[in-house]
Formats: C-alpha cells, sequence, structure tokens
C-alpha cells in the first residue's frame, strides 16, 4: 500500500490479506478457527513507489462482435521524473451474442478487483479466495457483458445459451445457485503500487448482413 501522508494512518494496513483472513477465521459459516498467534512482518519505505493511471482508452472504441478487445492505460511513475508509459491489454474478442449491445470496462487496483469464484463449500474455499487476489502492485481491466451466468457451491458457469440458464434458474429458487455477471478480466503488473481507477462504457456494433 502508499499513503501520501506516511504511516500516520491505518488504511494502507488494513488492505492487507491478514485482515482479511481474520474474517474467515471468524465469520465463516462452517468450522470455528483458533488463531493461535499473529507474525506480521512490516517495511516501510519513504519513497514515491507509485505507478498511477492517468487515463484509459479503449481500442477499438466500438468493436465488431468477434473483433479483438484492447485497452490502452497511460500510466505515470511517480518518484522518477513523472516518467509517462503507455500500456495495452488485451481482453478478447466480444461474443456475437453482444451485437447491438452496451457493456462496461472497469480498470482498478488489483486488490479492488472481485475473484470469481464458485460459492464457498469449506473453509478451505474462503481462504483460497483471499489468497487469489491480485497483488496491489497489478491493475485488473475487467469487461461486464450484460448477459448472466450461473454460480453455485463448486460450480462457475459463464456465457450460458439462453436455454440453459432458463432451465437451471429454478434452482435459484432453492439457493443452490445464483445468478452471476459474466466478465472478463486481463490483469497488468506495473512493480509499483497501482493507483487510480476508471471506467469506460461502450457499444459493440451490429454486425452486417451480407445482400
Amino acid at each position: 500500500g502508499w499513503l501520501p501522508q506516511g504511516v500516520v494512518g491505518p488504511r494502507a494496513l488494513m488492505r492487507l490479506r491478514l485482515f482479511a483472513l481474520f474474517e474467515v477465521a471468524f465469520g465463516n459459516p462452517f468450522e470455528p478457527v483458533p488463531v493461535e498467534g499473529i507474525e506480521l512482518d512490516v517495511h516501510v519505505q519513504m519513497a514515491r513507489r507509485v505507478t498511477e493511471l492517468l487515463g484509459a482508452q479503449l481500442q477499438p472504441a466500438r468493436p465488431m462482435p468477434g473483433e479483438p478487445l484492447a485497452v490502452r492505460l497511460v500510466l505515470r511513475e511517480q518518484g522518477e521524473g513523472g516518467r509517462v508509459r503507455v500500456e495495452r491489454v488485451p481482453l478478447g474478442a466480444m461474443p456475437r451474442w453482444m451485437a447491438g449491445r452496451k457493456a462496461e470496462v472497469r480498470i482498478e487496483p488489483g486488490p479492488s478487483a472481485p475473484v470469481d469464484r464458485p460459492r464457498p463449500d469449506s473453509l478451505q474455499d474462503l481462504i483460497d479466495g483471499v489468497l487469489e487476489r491480485p497483488p496491489a502492485t497489478a491493475f485488473v481491466v475487467s469487461v461486464k457483458l450484460p448477459g448472466r451466468g450461473l454460480r453455485g457451491r463448486g460450480l462457475m458457469s459463464r456465457d450460458l445459451p439462453r436455454s440453459a440458464l432458463d432451465a437451471l434458474l429454478p434452482e435459484a429458487s432453492s439457493g443452490r445457485v445464483e445468478p452471476t455477471a459474466i466478465w472478463q478480466r486481463a490483469r497488468v503488473d506495473v512493480g509499483r503500487v497501482a493507483a487510480g481507477r476508471a471506467t469506460l462504457n461502450f457499444e459493440v456494433r451490429k454486425e452486417r448482413r451480407a445482400r
């Protein structure tokens, strides 16, 4: 973490995985967890080792279905003369059912990005979810598509056909599965604490019909 005012505030420490693991230990519904001890090494450096997000741009701004999408990130490294660099993050192609529909791109520091996982079925599932969170030295670029998937215990399904979704949704009333958003994610490691976030909205162009 990084704090512009120095070590006088606890905000950076509160983002450590340690506190998320405390929540797992004392709040999990699966089994009691005795905490026998805590060991934490904190290394403090008086420096501005931060990579700041200055801007983001979609390439192309309105993609066609099946056309690869990328995000151009403009980053500034603080503390070294303000060097500016550009990172291009590929995100894969938009599915054909997205033609004429809108979607959203989010760019955020790693710890702020959610992790796509099935619904936890054990204490170990909860621990794995904490440990799989991206580091603070990375930006996560996520595309949120308007379709829906399903999530349950040990189950994570994305981009389901409408017929399959309709067939499985009655299970949601029993609590076995729940609808979930569809995300396409990519990560760019910047080697420093990532700072800043952005949201971009775009529309996928309709495919031209053959004459």
